[in-house]
């Protein structure tokens, strides 16, 4: 008994996960959201009471930074709408190519598979980026503030990676 299997079957099978893999980010990324506004209200208290004390080293950059990513979290899809919206000029991200032809390699099933990990691997990518921000809070953490906007940024571009396209093909003149 053999199967023949290629790789374009196995990546429109793995698409039908995509949307609970989708629902199961947002969710962690709620749950994430919650654990970090406790840790902000945690820094807060600690700050309040060296503060009491009179103490002269210390910072309200962890507390802060937790109320950003926490808020990030917990409000994951308007922020990232909010970013296609600065950087795209539209929340809509386009679901497959506009063009389609005979010189196809693989077949549009495959395609929008081949789009929408890319898209997963964005908001993977996107999560990860606050993650890292939160992290870069805690005292004596190296600064990692440059890294986390390269995840944040690149996982918004991954999410519109058609978007992204096309403003590299006007960009460089190649459309």
């Amino acid at each position: 008994m053999a199967f023949s299997v290629d790789v374009g079957s196995m990546l429109v099978n793995l698409s039908e996960s995509y949307t609970p893999i989708f629902k199961m980010l947002t969710g962690g990324a709620y749950v994430m959201g919650f654990a970090f506004g406790l840790l902000a209200i945690y820094a807060l208290k600690e700050y309040g009471q060296s503060r009491t004390m009179m103490s002269s080293n210390t910072s309200l950059k962890p507390a802060v930074t937790y109320i950003v990513v926490a808020s990030a979290f917990l409000y994951m899809p308007s922020v990232i709408d909010i970013l296609m919206q600065s950087t795209f000029g539209a929340t809509a991200i386009p679901i497959s190519y506009a063009e389609t032809g005979s010189t196809d390699v693989v077949s549009a099933d495959v395609q929008l598979a081949i789009l929408r990990l890319v898209q997963l691997v964005g908001v993977i990518a996107f999560i990860r980026g606050w993650f890292i921000l939160a992290q870069s809070a805690k005292q004596g953490s190296q600064p990692v503030i440059g890294r986390a906007l390269t995840h944040i940024i690149g996982g918004i571009l991954a999410i519109n990676i058609i978007g992204t396209k096309n403003v590299m093909w006007a960009t460089f003149g190649l459309s």
